[in-house]
């Protein structure tokens, strides 16, 4: 790995991509490869500073697969009737499976598909981990089971456009390639989730949940570079870290494959113990106010949304339209002033408190029947810190 990482570098420097000598990229145990400072860096210091047509984005991308094509066919084909993801996905598959790719030294040290076996797409598509799918907790499933239709989605339309026999597990490690290691980079006229770019040893850098590193378009001597900029110091030996986003712990199991010891963005969803508690009208009063779903509970507090869904689900009436009840009316109007802030809604907390007491128990009784099932390999090692963490914001709930 070590040489091909070298050809790396060196084939990034023939493209005028700057790495600071004060950095190096290295295998480290457990985490694939990262970049580790080989020397002293003071903050502010840019560590990778790469020309834009360097980096890997749909621009680049489509003129390097259509570069014998006609502007005509490229619009048409791949602007019209194909995502960022999509076109990226096909690019490294395409040179993947491409002798003498002038990509090579890139596709070289990108992970194989064996480095994606934690990622729970991939026990779904290889059917390798089916059964751990279903024990993990509902909205991370409900995640799983977006990125399984996106992929699928993917793949179809993909061979439609381009080929019409795909590799599906070279085309799902082209697509875990993208989806795990794209950053954001504004391109005009495109939506946010387009704005996808591969930065070649930028995507080395592992995830830290504070960020160490920021990323920009800066202009130097005159040229605009699209740069790694340290915002902290640096000791020689220490490993540089990237924030991928303020991402909770079964985002980033489904995204990359890991989960953190120790995760500051660590929250309880318990929005489905909670629509359990709504009938259909109060459902639908919360869906008109804005409130229906996403409910969550921190160690510190319980957020507003789920202040407002107890608050409703503990009203014995919802006021319809129809109703002329002097006690809906004033049942209606002490929710929507707690609603609007003009009310603290001390009168629902005790109540509230009861209700989060009992979903907590649930909580911990379910945790505790999963964690019982598991076995002691990464995966069931992820799945467990999911569960240990829903426990331990559970029990400060509890009465």
């Amino acid at each position: 790995m070590t040489d091909r990482i070298t050809r790396l570098a060196a084939w990034l420097k023939s493209r005028d991509v700057h790495i600071s000598s004060l950095v190096t990229a290295t295998p480290i145990a457990d985490r694939g490869i990262g970049v580790i400072a080989a020397k002293p860096a003071k903050k502010g210091t840019h560590i990778f500073q790469f020309p834009l047509p360097a980096l890997l984005n749909p621009y680049t991308a489509r003129a390097s697969l259509f570069k014998n094509e006609s502007v005509e066919y490229v619009s048409k084909k791949v602007v019209d009737e194909t995502s960022s993801h999509q076109l990226l996905a096909y690019f490294l598959y395409h040179e993947m499976t491409t002798e003498n790719s002038e990509w090579e030294a890139f596709v070289d040290v990108l992970p194989t598909l064996a480095d994606f076996d934690t990622v729970p797409l991939v026990w779904h598509v290889l059917k390798s981990e089916q059964n751990l799918i279903d024990l993990l907790p509902l909205k991370t499933r409900a995640h799983v089971t977006r990125m399984i239709t996106q992929f699928e989605d993917d793949i179809a339309v993909v061979g439609s456009v381009f080929c019409q026999q795909i590799d599906v597990q070279v085309f799902l490690r082209a697509w875990m390639c993208v989806n795990s290691r794209c950053l954001f980079l504004k391109i005009p006229g495109a939506p946010p989730e387009d704005c996808m770019t591969l930065a070649p040893m930028i995507d080395f850098l592992n995830h830290s949940d504070q960020p160490q590193c920021s990323i920009s378009v800066t202009s130097i001597r005159g040229r605009k570079r699209f740069c790694l900029t340290t915002t902290q110091d640096y000791q020689a030996g220490a490993e540089i870290f990237l924030s991928y986003g303020a991402h909770v712990n079964g985002f980033l199991l489904c995204e990359y494959g890991f989960t953190l010891e120790s995760n500051m963005y660590t929250e309880l969803d318990i929005s489905g113990q909670v629509m359990q508690l709504l009938d259909d009208n109060k459902k639908q009063f919360l869906q008109t106010e804005g409130y229906l779903d996403d409910y969550t509970l921190t160690m510190d507090a319980l957020s507003y949304r789920t202040e407002v869904a107890l608050a409703v689900a503990q009203s014995d009436i919802i006021c319809n339209a129809d109703s002329s009840s002097k006690t809906a009316t004033l049942q209606l109007a002490q929710l929507r002033a707690f609603i609007s802030g003009r009310s603290d809604g001390v009168r629902y907390r005790a109540k509230s408190q009861v209700l989060l007491s009992k979903i907590a128990v649930g909580v911990i009784e379910e945790a505790e029947r999963v964690v019982a099932c598991l076995g002691d390999d990464m995966n069931a090692c992820n799945i467990r810190r999911l569960y240990d963490e829903r426990m331990r914001i559970a029990k400060t709930y509890i009465c």
